[in-house]
């Protein structure tokens, strides 16, 4: 757990963006929005741990329901981005930081989404491949 949260708290202090002069209550949102994108890795490695295998429907589900969330998170900080960008200084990082995230934690849910969506499309219940012996 340890290397879930070390890298969220540490974006969150480079990227912590100045919304409303509370340095608490913007850290925690900025270290929750880079935990959320953190934490499902545990999640997606224990389908590959396991040996790959068929997944039970509601945690593919669920897993799915959490991606497609973070895609339509996606869709709305394109729109948003520049407000937490505008009038920060120090290089306005903040607004691209969240875009960042929102990307990266579909890239890491990629692999997920392709068999998720080729096993609706088939009907059949979610089998990952297994990992091969690589961590």
């Amino acid at each position: 757990i340890i290397y879930i949260l070390v890298p969220a708290f540490i974006a969150a202090l480079i990227f912590k963006p100045s919304l409303n002069n509370s340095w608490f209550v913007d850290f925690s949102w900025a270290f929750a929005t880079f935990l959320e994108t953190l934490a499902v890795l545990p999640q997606l490695y224990m389908f590959q741990k396991r040996g790959g295998g068929a997944v039970e429907p509601f945690v593919s589900h669920f897993v799915f329901g959490l991606g497609f969330s973070r895609l339509l998170h996606l869709w709305f900080w394109l729109w948003s981005y520049h407000e937490l960008t505008h009038n920060q200084g120090k290089g306005s990082f903040s607004g691209y930081s969240v875009l960042v995230a929102q990307v990266v934690h579909l890239l890491i849910m990629a692999d997920f989404f392709y068999y998720y969506l080729q096993a609706a499309r088939r009907g059949t219940t979610l089998v990952l491949r297994s990992h091969g012996g690589i961590v």
